[in-house]
Parts: C-alpha cells; sequence; structure tokens
C-alpha cells in the first residue's frame, strides 16, 4: 500500500491505496458429524478449510484549508475484492482418507464506490452544524459449487447484488466549555457485505 499528502489550492489533498492479501488454511475434526453426507459418523475424518481474500481498497480525500470560513471535505473511495473459500470433508481409511464426502468451493466478488463530501458552518459562537452525504454503489457477486459425491448430489449456485444510494449525515456540536462539549447526531449507514 502507499500514501500520498499534498497541497493544493483548494486544499490539502490525501491519498491512499491499500493491497489486503489474507489466507487461511485449517483442518478440523469432523469425527461424529455429517452423516447426512453418507459417511459413517463413528470414523475419524477432517474437514479442512482454505479462505482467501485479496481486496484493493482506495481513498482519495480533499480538504479545505484549516482556517477556512467554511470548513469542508470532499472524497471518493473504491474497493475491489475477491473472498474464496473451499470446504472439503474427507472420508475414507485413517489417516489417507482419499475419499471426499462432501466439497464446497465458493467466490464472494465485492466492488464498492463511494463519493462523499461535508460542511461544517459555523451558526453561532460555541455552536457548528456539519451536513455531509456519502453517494454510493456496491455490487457483490457469489457463486458456489457443492458436491456430496457419496450421494451423487450436486447444488450450484449464482447470485447478484448491487444497490445504489445516498446515505446522509448531519450533526449540531455545542461547546460548553473547553472540556464539554455537547452533540446531536443523525446519520444513515448501509453495509455492501
Amino acid at each position: 500500500g502507499g500514501a500520498v499528502h499534498g497541497a493544493t489550492r483548494l486544499g490539502a489533498i490525501d491519498s491512499t491505496t491499500a493491497l489486503v492479501r489474507h489466507e487461511i488454511n485449517s483442518r478440523f475434526d469432523a469425527t461424529g458429524g455429517y452423516a447426512q453426507f453418507g459417511i459413517d459418523p463413528n470414523a475419524a475424518r477432517p474437514m479442512d478449510e482454505r479462505d482467501e481474500l485479496n481486496v484493493v481498497v482506495h481513498e482519495t480525500r480533499l480538504t479545505s484549508a484549516p482556517d477556512a470560513a467554511l470548513p469542508w471535505f470532499l472524497g471518493f473511495f473504491f474497493a475491489d475484492g475477491d473472498n474464496q473459500s473451499a470446504r472439503i470433508l474427507r472420508d475414507g481409511a485413517l489417516g489417507a482418507w482419499p475419499a471426499i464426502a462432501y466439497q464446497e468451493h465458493r467466490t464472494d466478488a465485492i466492488d464498492e464506490m463511494a463519493l462523499f463530501g461535508q460542511a461544517t458552518w459555523q451558526v453561532a459562537p460555541r455552536l457548528t452544524l456539519s451536513t455531509g452525504v456519502r453517494l454510493f454503489q456496491y455490487d457483490i457477486k457469489v457463486t458456489s459449487d457443492v458436491d456430496e459425491p457419496i450421494l451423487g448430489l450436486s447444488a450450484p449456485f449464482a447470485g447478484r447484488l448491487t444497490d445504489r444510494g445516498a446515505a446522509p449525515d448531519v450533526r449540531l456540536t455545542y461547546q460548553l466549555s473547553d472540556a464539554m462539549l455537547f452533540y446531536l447526531a443523525a446519520s444513515e449507514g448501509y453495509r455492501s457485505a
């Protein structure tokens, strides 16, 4: 990842980009379960899981000068990520487990973009009003393949969720003293995944 900070005629610009890669491989004792897949629940067997996450996240923000009469900021956010997971229940001879009783391979592809901004007005000497909005769009695509070889079953799945909208934010702040601040906030959020 990397970060850039600079000054423009309009204000300060900050830009960050990060690549996140995360991989987890696990083996669990699945003895005693999963009889519904046609295996002996009394025989020892492992469940192997593999999860891999790859995400690129970027944000650029332009902020007014610190002494601006009307403080504000504008920004752009972008995320592109893929989460791939596999679950395999093994069957067969102890220690070798050459057969597969159940397996699932799933991919979640998430793309998200947002434009956001906020402005703050000095309503009275100790009273400020901040208003902002985040315009967002996300797209999630899910594919999954489930196989149960012993029973001869399979279940492919593909789905998609897309949404766009606006999430407003309003804050009223009253600075009673240097040590005491009162505020009232109302905002709307969203979660893409």
